[in-house]
């Protein structure tokens, strides 16, 4: 069974062993942020041409994001159905990642 969340959902990020204040940035990609697709949509839905609509994306592809403070190692957020998030904290020290 798939269950479609149609609502808005709170999260809880936990940076464990990082007790500290950090600043960092929030990406959002939803139905209303960030979203190319829709975009691309919108303006088919107001005349555009399939190659007019991507020549007009193009140009101006780039993502926003907000500026966050971690507190405590913590941060609450929330996102709407279907959205992802991609996170960019600056911790002091930490100047690469190892998989």
């Amino acid at each position: 069974m798939t269950l479609l969340q149609l609502h808005q959902d709170n999260f809880y990020l936990n940076i464990g062993g990082y007790t500290g204040n950090y600043s960092g940035q929030l990406f959002i990609v939803d139905s209303t942020q960030n979203n190319m697709q829709f975009k691309y949509d919108s303006l088919l839905t107001a005349g555009y041409t399939h190659p007019s609509a991507i020549s007009a994306i193009l140009p101006n592809q780039n993502i926003n994001f907000s500026t966050i403070s971690v507190n405590a190692g913590q941060y609450s957020f929330s996102l709407q159905p279907n959205a992802v998030c991609l996170f960019k904290i600056n911790i002091p020290g930490i100047n690469s990642t190892h998989y």
